[in-house]
Parts: C-alpha cells; structure tokens; sequence
C-alpha cells in the first residue's frame, strides 16, 4: 500500500459543513494541522486546534470547523 500525503490544502468553511481532503489522513487524522496563512512565519498566522476549532473524519476523509471555534464561518464573507 502506498502511503500520500500532502502539504499545504486550501479549505473555506461555510458554516460546520464538511469539506472532503485530497487524501485520507493517515493515523486516522491525528496528524493534521490547520493554520491560516500558507506561510507558517507570517505574522497574521493564527495555528487551529484539532477538537476545539475543527475536526477530522478519518474515515470519511473530511474536516470541517466546529461553530464554537476561531476558524471564520465563510457564510458571513460579503462575497
């Protein structure tokens, strides 16, 4: 079996619906991480946390942000 994976995926949250990832996290999605700027040295950057700001479906190969979180609900963007 081969194992992929990936760095750097771009995500936008409307509301805690689930986004599907390119491949499935290996370990059962205890290895990602999200952030939200590319750039991890940015100053802007702000690192999420797995649990409290979103979660991973292992399994399903989905995250999706958790409404109490600090990831911004894509619903109240202008555009």
């Amino acid at each position: 079996m081969e194992l992929r994976s990936q760095l750097g995926e771009t995500f936008v949250f409307p509301g805690t619906e689930k986004q599907k990832m390119r491949y499935r996290p290996h370990y059962g999605g205890r290895d990602v991480s999200l952030r939200s700027h590319p750039d991890a040295t940015h100053p802007d950057n702000q690192v999420f946390q797995q649990g409290i700001d979103y979660v991973v479906d292992g399994e399903d190969g989905t995250i999706s942000r958790l409404a109490s979180g600090a990831i911004p609900d894509w619903r109240d963007h202008p555009l």
